[in-house]
This record gives C-alpha cells, sequence and structure tokens, in this order.
C-alpha cells in the first residue's frame, strides 16, 4: 500500500492512501469537488495545515470523531474526509464524501474500516511506502 503526503509539518504529518491500482480516493475526490465546491477544498488544506503547525483543531464544527468509531473527520463545508490515528504522531486519510445528512452514513464508516484494516495489515507485512 502506498500513502501519499497531504501535509506535514511540526506535530503531525497527514497521508492519503493511494489504491494498488494507483487511486487515491481523498485527493481525486478532493480534485472532482474543486470546481463546484472550491471554497470547501481549500478549507479542508488550511484544516490540514492547522493540525499538522499546530496540533488541534478546537473547532469541532471542523474536525470531530465520528461517534462510536475509531475515525474522525475533517469538515469542511459539504464535504467530509475521513481519517483516523496511527503511532507516530501519523494521520491517515480514507477517503470523501458529501455530506447529505446529519450523521456520518454506515457505509462510509465500512469503507473507512476496510481500508484502515488494509493499511494495519500492509503496515504489518513492511508493505507500505511513502
Amino acid at each position: 500500500m502506498e500513502l501519499r503526503v497531504v501535509e506535514k509539518g511540526e506535530h503531525f504529518s497527514i497521508y492519503a492512501v493511494v489504491k494498488e491500482t494507483g487511486k487515491c480516493e481523498v485527493l481525486d475526490f478532493l480534485q472532482a469537488q474543486e470546481k463546484d465546491n472550491y471554497d470547501n477544498c481549500i478549507t479542508f488544506l488550511r484544516l490540514t495545515e492547522r493540525m499538522v503547525n499546530v496540533g488541534k483543531i478546537q473547532n469541532k464544527e471542523q474536525f470531530r470523531k465520528v461517534e462510536g468509531t475509531k475515525f474522525f473527520e475533517f469538515k469542511p463545508g459539504n464535504i467530509r474526509v475521513l481519517c483516523f490515528f496511527d503511532a507516530g504522531r501519523i494521520i491517515i486519510c480514507t477517503h470523501g464524501f458529501i455530506k447529505k445528512r446529519q450523521k456520518t452514513p454506515r457505509k462510509e464508516i465500512k469503507k473507512a474500516e476496510q481500508i484502515r484494516d488494509e493499511y494495519f495489515l500492509a503496515k504489518r507485512n513492511d508493505k507500505l511506502t511513502f
């Protein structure tokens, strides 16, 4: 499994998962949103920059734990990017989606769980590339 750098800083490094097909769901999603959701894409980048350089985002309207899961979500406007923390002050972004409801859809959580499982399997087998 390959990881692509989203942002690196003093407090954290944020990576996006690249599938074996070469597809990076987070970055592809943001690129697809750029035309209609440009301001929210820029806000996402500002949030990641704040996280890596300051170490936290206090505004729960912009970053919060997804209730009942091990995941967090960056929340710029109607964009959601799910992520999880790993040792060494690493944040792994799994994928992004457009918010349509109050609660994070179960199918999006399941997708993040699958990517997280693949990540830890690749890590255990020394198959992570940065």
